[in-house]
């Protein structure tokens, strides 16, 4: 029941790998954006990305057509060095965009303060924070949860005894470290805080809030590296779904979504 589609991150073009440690090294950042790259490394990447999702499709025997794009490190911008290969490989689909958030590093940036925040689902053209009702794309974004800060506190104590009580288990995975220039949320403010709506370090109270918040909306999307989530954590989104499914009906193919 799953979909396969590309998410490309330029940097592992430049990525080493340590036979002794059996591990990749991801020091160069440098191209880390897909914005960074010459137009013909942007071409190159694309065609082979697409080449062996499609590859892996038919080992499956899959017909799931790849018309969808999630931005590496949410690098969708700026969206004219995306457009041109999105029209060719019949990319219609994005989700790259977090309302409000924005991000500045020597790796990468973004910046989605004017993009819709009513309105989770919408169409655009040139610019994924710009809403264009006849536009040929559509943007699907990054759902977050909304605390106050005292339920941000109370998320905060809980992880933390989770930690010193030792619960946590090794991580498979780690994600390239950068020097932070700038970053924020613009709809934070003294009373409440939003969290990118993401499996990684799940708790019981964490979970409890998510199901609250996915009762009073259609659509929720969450974002996570499998890499960093837990056995514990995983066994807590089966509890999740299992919950959710006493709500109702869970519908997963994106192109029966109706906003």
């Amino acid at each position: 029941g799953h979909e396969i589609h590309p998410h490309i991150h330029p940097h592992w073009m430049d990525a080493i790998y340590d036979p002794e440690n059996r591990e990749w090294l991801l020091m160069d950042k440098s191209y880390y954006a897909f914005s960074s790259l010459q137009v013909d490394k942007q071409a190159m990447l694309f065609e082979d990305s697409m080449k062996l999702i499609r590859k892996v499709l038919e080992e499956a025997d899959s017909k799931q057509p790849v018309d969808a794009y999630r931005a590496g490190g949410w690098s969708i911008q700026p969206f004219s060095h995306f457009k041109p290969f999105f029209i060719q490989h019949g990319i219609d689909h994005d989700w790259s965009v977090i309302p409000g958030r924005y991000h500045f590093s020597d790796a990468h940036s973004f910046d989605f303060r004017q993009a819709p925040a009513q309105k989770p689902v919408y169409r655009f053209s040139e610019d994924v924070c710009v809403e264009d009702k006849n536009g040929r794309f559509t943007e699907w974004t990054i759902s977050a949860l909304t605390l106050s800060r005292f339920e941000k506190w109370i998320d905060f104590k809980i992880s933390g005894m989770i930690r010193r009580l030792g619960w946590n288990e090794p991580l498979k995975g780690s994600t390239v470290s950068s020097v932070t220039t700038g970053e924020g949320d613009i709809y934070n403010d003294n009373i409440k805080v939003r969290m990118i709506a993401s499996f990684e370090g799940l708790n019981p109270y964490r979970l409890r809030q998510y199901l609250a918040a996915i009762k009073k909306t259609n659509y929720f999307q969450f974002i996570s590296h499998p890499k960093l989530i837990t056995n514990r954590e995983f066994k807590m989104i089966g509890s999740l779904f299992k919950s959710i499914h006493k709500i109702g009906d869970i519908e997963t193919d994106f192109r029966k979504f109706v906003p």
